[in-house]
């Protein structure tokens, strides 16, 4: 496990990536009625953490969304997995979470 790793910016940013491909996937907020779309992918993503690998981690998070094909960049996952992604998915999910929104409504000019 690569605890000091994790917190590296280009390992945040490839994270946060990710995040926001598997949630505009999900069309979440089309589903979630009284709740916050952010609040549920938050725990979804830190329950789907605790896999034992970046790849499960993925798989278990689209299968929670109902994501079932997804765009992976070459060489992504083995980057994730050695930059101690997961490690930093358990200790930070909701700033994650939070930035990839942020993310997200950037590239879509101020929609979420």
């Amino acid at each position: 496990m690569k605890e000091i790793e994790a917190s590296s910016q280009p390992c945040k940013q490839r994270l946060v990536r990710l995040l926001a491909r598997i949630y505009l996937r999900s069309r979440l907020w089309e589903r979630v009625r009284g709740r916050s779309p952010l609040d549920v992918f938050q725990h979804r993503v830190l329950a789907s953490s605790y896999a034992p690998s970046i790849s499960e981690f993925i798989e278990q998070l689209c299968r929670k969304l109902g994501v079932q094909s997804l765009e992976l960049e070459p060489g992504e996952v083995e980057e994730l997995e050695e930059c101690g992604a997961l490690q930093l998915l358990r200790k930070e999910s909701i700033v994650l979470v939070a930035e990839m929104y942020n993310y997200v409504r950037s590239s879509r000019g101020g929609r979420s």
